[in-house]
């Protein structure tokens, strides 16, 4: 039977995929900020809850209140899950189902595919990837190492959607039919080798603090390459093939990117200067906080 539990969890993005991993130490780190930390999962029936979460439930249902004024259980979702047979009742965010493998769903300069080495909970920003049997972490590694190749990169790029402002989006659809290798019939040495490339990529990672910037994912191409390399070998692909996906990622991407680039209001002038100005953004006040910390139910 499963227990209930507070699963820890990191809510945002931007550190969840800065590196090629995700580790307890991450999680600590993060911790120590402050940063919301934990998540609140409880998929068993009230009569078998212990005393402090039916009370923190209790205050869900009585004190803490959603944006719009409501408290919790009588949000859309909550009444949702109330009424359905797969859930326990509006507390519930039912079973949890691990998954090794995630990718955020938007990425400036490149959609990082990351292994996750603890239990986590992800959020609406990301796409999880569970394997069908079972997965030794040699190979989940191997795959990754593709996964984060300029193959793989060359079907985000033609076949994800690019926003306005230069974002690029993977839907679950997409995410679901790209090609990738047969691990499973990967020979043991090409397994290792792939998965040394990966090991490599993540020390070099976490030694220049993240592959998040256009100048970290440079540092990082010459490792890029040799993940190419190897993938060609394996498949039989001609190194010129290969020459020609990596320019082609490599335009598209900088085609992308380059509409991030706003132009100077004074670059080009009309013949009269414009007599009304947008005005200025006011900074955002902070919210007066109406909850209480989970932690507190934890003691």
């Amino acid at each position: 039977m499963q227990q209930v539990f507070l699963q820890e969890v990191e809510l945002e993005a931007t550190y969840f995929s800065r590196f090629f991993t995700f580790n307890k130490k991450d999680w600590e780190k993060l911790s120590r900020k402050g940063k919301v930390s934990h998540a609140f999962i409880a998929h068993e029936p009230r009569t078998k809850l212990p005393e402090n979460v039916i009370s923190y439930i209790n205050f869900g249902e009585k004190s803490l209140r959603t944006r719009v004024g409501k408290t919790c259980n009588m949000s859309m979702s909550s009444q949702s899950r109330e009424k359905s047979k797969d859930f326990f009742g509006w507390y519930d965010l039912g079973e949890i189902l691990h998954s090794p493998i995630y990718v955020p769903y938007y990425a400036q300069y490149m959609h990082r595919f990351t292994l996750a080495n603890m239990p986590i909970v992800l959020d609406a920003d990301f796409i999880s990837f569970i394997p069908k049997s079972k997965t030794e972490t040699l190979e989940l590694k191997a795959l990754l190492a593709y996964l984060n190749s300029n193959f793989n990169r060359f079907y985000i790029e033609t076949h994800g959607r690019a926003t306005g402002g230069g974002m690029l989006s993977i839907e679950v659809n997409q995410a679901s039919k790209m090609p990738i290798i047969n691990i499973k019939r990967l020979k043991k040495r090409q397994l290792k080798r792939l998965a040394s490339l990966f090991d490599k990529l993540e020390e070099e990672t976490r030694r220049i603090e993240g592959a998040d910037s256009i100048d970290h994912l440079e540092k990082l191409q010459s490792i890029f390459d040799e993940i190419d390399i190897a993938i060609s070998e394996f498949l039989g692909i001609k190194k010129e093939l290969v020459k020609r996906i990596q320019n082609v990622v490599k335009i598209l991407s900088e085609r992308r990117i380059s509409r991030t680039h706003k132009a100077r209001p004074g670059t080009v002038k009309g013949e009269e200067e414009p007599k009304i100005r947008p005005p200025k953004k006011r900074g955002r006040r902070r919210k007066e906080e109406f909850h209480r910390p989970l932690t507190r139910w934890m003691e």
